[in-house]
């Protein structure tokens, strides 16, 4: 609830601190989870490439940018030189599972969605397969 205040136990003995970072800032959401390793984004990003390659060849480009333990999937199409966000990707610790955010153009943000599979989290290539078919209406061939 916006602007509501959570209720102060009456024993201030009961109150705990916030989770900080060792050097004493507040503790954010992305910093619960290490950044994606190296060779995982280098992978990752192969493997995203050669998939739209083969099943969204209506895409000139499809490019993935890494911040922390998010992986940005944008994507160009032959008439525009603009990249347009399809989606992000959340690192869950396993290569093969990611979480999926489709980016929504109503609102210009991503919001975390459960793909076509039921499941909230996914191989990367269901994340842009999702927000292709969504958006591109359906792969080729």
């Amino acid at each position: 609830m916006a602007g509501s205040r959570a209720e102060v136990p009456a024993d201030p003995n009961t109150i705990k601190p916030a989770a900080t970072t060792l050097e004493g800032a507040p503790m954010r959401h992305d910093h619960l989870m290490a950044g994606v390793p190296e060779l995982t984004k280098i992978a990752v990003s192969d493997k995203l490439v050669d998939h739209a390659a083969q099943h969204w060849p209506q895409l000139s480009q499809l490019t993935v940018r890494f911040r922390g333990n998010l992986a940005y999937v944008t994507a160009t199409l032959p008439d525009n030189s603009e990249p347009s966000p399809l989606c992000r990707l959340r690192w869950t610790g396993q290569p093969h599972q990611w979480g999926f955010g489709l980016y929504l153009y109503s609102s210009e943000k991503y919001e975390d969605q459960i793909l076509p599979s039921a499941n909230f989290t996914g191989t990367p290539e269901q994340a842009p397969d999702c927000a292709c078919t969504l958006y591109l209406s359906g792969p080729a061939g």
